[in-house]
């Protein structure tokens, strides 16, 4: 049976371990990376911080994939790993190129700096399926409007949230799960 040790014992046996790894030429946390620290960092960022309406209600991307997968799990039961995986960590290219509106991302070149980053953060990312990428595309969007309708509401009529609302309902509709989705 193994002895439990106290969490401050763990930690140090695990420091040890880590450092004789790292000595012996060891990869901790896989053949891409020695350390969590970027992706235990990405999940800091602050969203809505460009929204003078939503940037007080300090939500992080830890938060946003976190609902972005449960999003997933309600609607798609038996959603791949590799959607999930994208769902929880698929804004982590902002910890390099900041939060910005989607009107922003959509220009290539800083699609192309987020994603960048994102490959850096997580090497080795699944790809997804043109219908996984959908689904994720409306899981994120859903969680965006959902936000903006528990944290300030009085922002839906304007600021392109009538316009988001349609889409939502529409993509639902074509994905198939109009009937779950109700903001």
């Amino acid at each position: 049976m193994k002895r439990l040790l106290s969490p401050v014992a763990d930690a140090a046996s695990l420091r040890l371990n880590q450092r004789k790894r790292r000595q012996s030429g060891a990869r901790t946390m896989g053949q891409n990376s020695m350390t969590i620290d970027k992706q235990f960092r990405a999940s800091f960022v602050r969203r809505w911080h460009t929204n003078p309406d939503l940037a007080q209600t300090v939500d992080t991307l830890a938060g946003h994939g976190g609902r972005v997968a449960r999003i997933i799990l309600k609607l798609w039961p038996d959603a791949s790993r590799a959607l999930l995986q994208w769902a929880l960590v698929h804004d982590d290219g902002e910890a390099v190129v900041g939060d910005m509106p989607a009107t922003t991302k959509g220009a290539t070149v800083i699609h192309e700096q987020e994603r960048a980053s994102l490959d850096r953060i997580w090497p080795g990312l699944p790809d997804l399926t043109p219908s996984e990428y959908e689904r994720l595309k409306f899981a994120d969007r859903l969680d965006a409007y959902m936000w903006a309708h528990h944290h300030a509401p009085h922002t839906l009529t304007g600021d392109g949230w009538p316009e988001c609302r349609r889409w939502v309902f529409a993509q639902a509709e074509a994905l198939g799960v109009s009937v779950s989705v109700s903001v």
